[in-house]
């Protein structure tokens, strides 16, 4: 089941922050978590980076850039942010298929 992203745009900065710093916490302890198989963690790891990049884009639009320059690294990192999302639940979808077709393939005898 691919992650749904929350809508963000209505929640406040202050909750921003803190879905961030939640989302990253939860990352960081799922890379060192050896009690759960390898596709579970891997899919959590990338729902809770998906989630932690759309929060963090949303902060990113929020900010008001004081100059040219800071414009320019805003939407530099809005792009980032935007990208990793993608990129993480492209990640998600693809171990929730291998795990589907392992869980398929479990008990199948090959010739």
């Amino acid at each position: 089941m691919t992650t749904k992203l929350p809508d963000y745009s209505s929640w406040s900065t202050a909750d921003l922050n803190d879905e961030a710093t939640r989302q990253d916490k939860n990352r960081r302890t799922l890379a060192g978590e050896t009690l759960i198989d390898e596709s579970t963690r891997r899919v959590r790891i990338a729902k809770a980076g998906a989630r932690y990049h759309a929060a963090c884009a949303a902060l990113v639009e929020r900010a008001e850039p004081f100059d040219a320059e800071a414009k320019q690294r805003a939407a530099r990192t809005l792009e980032y942010h935007r990208r990793e999302v993608k990129r993480f639940l492209a990640i998600q979808v693809g171990c929730e298929y291998l795990k589907r077709h392992d869980m398929e393939a479990m008990g199948q005898v090959r010739v």
